[in-house]
């Protein structure tokens, strides 16, 4: 197909099922779009097709297919049916590849130097206006009815700046990543967090330099509202905090003293450096359980780490009262995960695409 042009009008074959077997239906569709690797077409019942130019094979809909099919032995064109983790990866591939097809990253920035342009739309104008730690969402609301202003960091999680923020991350999580949740799902959003990850890995020092302003900017203004400040760093995100100092090499824990920090992990490591009191004594982790770290999570658990595990339960139901053998407490009450005892089950019910999960990120009940 690498003699096509827009607007050329060709026939695709599309596989089918009927009674009695398989059959061919041909279609007639309109070129509409071409990339280096693709062509995109627009066919007669104006649904939108994708074939590769090297080999004029159709590419197709990861995301439709994964939850059809995983109950098949078979794909509707007759191969094998892929693994759990490789349908988990297929899905979050067509996740990424509809994002980033966006306009969204088409302004992204080629070069660090440029990283202001893309805030021009949104009120914030430069990179270096934009507050870093956000205070208002859904999960900071809950803390204060609980006495806390939570502040909290949310940059593009696994590879989606082209950096990779949650290197322990399972298929199962990365297909079911809320990135693109609640504020999320805004345009200008995405590109914020997408900017402000290039920003760290550009200058890291410069990052936490800029964070620390944030922390005592979201410290007065929890003073003035009469709440305690909790900051959490990795939210959507799996990066070791505590080893970062800044310009003058000093973490933001230590820093902050009369601050508590916490955090998510997928890292075994942090947490048993957390059990050891290795890390600050005002910087919480809880371990969160996926397809792949389940014998890990009961080990740390039983070392007396709390471990967070998404259930398929639903939102108005009760969530299972034990799991691994441990006391299940509800941690969509709150996102106050230091306020948990240790070495407890924080169940936590499926939301956005975890929804429709069929890794075994999940836990069904």
């Amino acid at each position: 197909m690498n003699d096509v042009k827009v607007g050329d009008s060709i026939e695709t074959m599309q596989d089918g099922r009927a009674i009695g077997g398989n059959v061919h239906r041909v279609n007639t569709g309109v070129v509409t779009r071409l990339t280096p690797a693709q062509v995109i077409i627009r066919n007669e019942h104006g649904n939108v097709q994708r074939f590769s130019r090297a080999t004029g094979q159709a590419i197709p809909q990861i995301d439709k297919l994964c939850p059809k099919y995983m109950r098949k032995s078979e794909t509707p064109s007759g191969e094998p049916k892929a693994s759990k983790t490789e349908i988990a990866n297929l899905a979050f591939e067509s996740r990424m590849r509809t994002h980033l097809a966006k306009p969204i990253a088409k302004s992204l920035p080629q070069d660090f130097s440029d990283l202001e342009e893309i805030f021009k739309p949104a009120a914030t104008a430069a990179l270096g206006k934009m507050k870093y730690l956000t205070t208002k969402n859904a999960k900071t609301s809950k803390g204060e009815s609980l006495g806390f202003l939570t502040a909290i960091l949310y940059l593009a999680p696994s590879y989606l700046s082209g950096n990779n923020v949650c290197p322990h991350a399972s298929a199962g999580c990365i297909a079911s990543c809320l990135f693109s949740a609640g504020m999320g799902a805004f345009g200008n959003v995405k590109r914020a967090r997408i900017a402000k990850t290039k920003a760290f890995f550009h200058s890291p020092k410069a990052f936490i330099e800029r964070l620390a302003k944030d922390i005592s900017a979201a410290q007065r203004k929890a003073e003035r509202e009469g709440l305690e400040l909790c900051v959490r760093l990795n939210g959507t995100s799996d990066l070791p905090w505590e080893v970062f100092g800044g310009e003058i090499g000093v973490s933001l824990m230590d820093r902050f003293p009369q601050v508590i920090f916490y955090d998510y992990t997928k890292n075994p490591s942090r947490i048993r450096k957390f059990l050891a009191g290795k890390l600050p004594s005002n910087y919480s982790l809880t371990f969160s359980r996926s397809e792949s770290n389940g014998e890990t999570a009961l080990q740390l658990a039983s070392e007396g780490a709390n471990v967070a595990v998404v259930f398929s339960t639903k939102k108005a139901n009760g969530l299972p009262k034990s799991w691994g053998g441990r006391e299940v407490v509800d941690g969509d009450v709150s996102d106050l995960r230091f306020l948990d005892a240790r070495g407890r089950i924080v169940g936590l019910r499926a939301k956005g695409q975890a929804k429709k999960d069929m890794s075994g990120f999940v836990v069904s009940v």
